[in-house]
This record gives structure tokens, sequence and C-alpha cells, in this order.
């Protein structure tokens, strides 16, 4: 009884401790790290443009030949998504990565974590 005991409270104890402290804490710092990656990333690119202006070129001309080709009505359900995601407000975009990495971790780590408990609970039984 002891072991079985142990065993539900050691899984209350693990599925609270990663859904209210681990797993905000690991999107938090994605969310910081990976805005340090794009900053560096987008600052090296800055500073080599002059060396890729015939590459952009290329892409802008590709770009343009797309733009060309795609029909009217792809161009109104563009134009009409892009209205209604710029009506949604800004805290809301704000919050939805943080948003996405939680439930993407929680969704994946948490029965991962369980599935480990459950598997020594049983070799010890």
């Amino acid at each position: 009884m002891k072991i079985l005991y142990s065993q539900v409270f050691t899984r209350i104890v693990i599925q609270w401790t990663l859904t209210l402290m681990i797993v905000p804490l690991v999107s938090q710092y994605v969310i910081h790290y990976s805005k340090i990656i794009y900053s560096i990333s987008h600052d090296f690119w800055k500073n080599i443009d002059d060396d890729i202006d015939p590459l952009q070129r290329l892409f802008y001309k590709l770009w343009s030949y797309f733009l060309h080709l795609t029909p009217e009505w792809m161009d109104d359900i563009g134009r009409s998504l892009w209205n209604a995601a710029d009506k949604i407000p800004k805290g809301i975009w704000k919050s939805v990565p943080m948003t996405i990495l939680t439930v993407g971790q929680t969704s994946v780590l948490l029965p991962f974590a369980l599935s480990r408990v459950e598997e020594f609970f049983r070799g010890l039984a």
C-alpha cells in the first residue's frame, strides 16, 4: 500500500512541478534566447547586405514572377486573411509563442515524465 500511495503522490508532485514551474520557465528561456539569436543573425545579415545584393535581386525577380502568376482570387483570400489577422489585438500576438511552447512541452514532456515514473515503480514492485 505504501508503494501505491507513494506512486500516486510522486505522480501528482511531478505533474504539478512540471506544469506550474518547469514548463513555463523553459518556455521563457526559449523565447528569450530565440530573440537573442534572431538579433545576432539580423545584425550579421544586415552587415553583409552588400554582398547579397545580386541574390536579393534574384529572389525579388522570382517573387514578382510568382505574384504575377497567382490568380486574383488568391490575392483576395490573402488580403482578407491579413485583414482578419490585423484585427487581433497585439497583446494576444505577444502571448501566442509562450502558449504554443507551453502546450507543446506539456503535451510531450509531461506524459514522458509520468511514464518514466510509472516504469520506475513497476520495477520496484
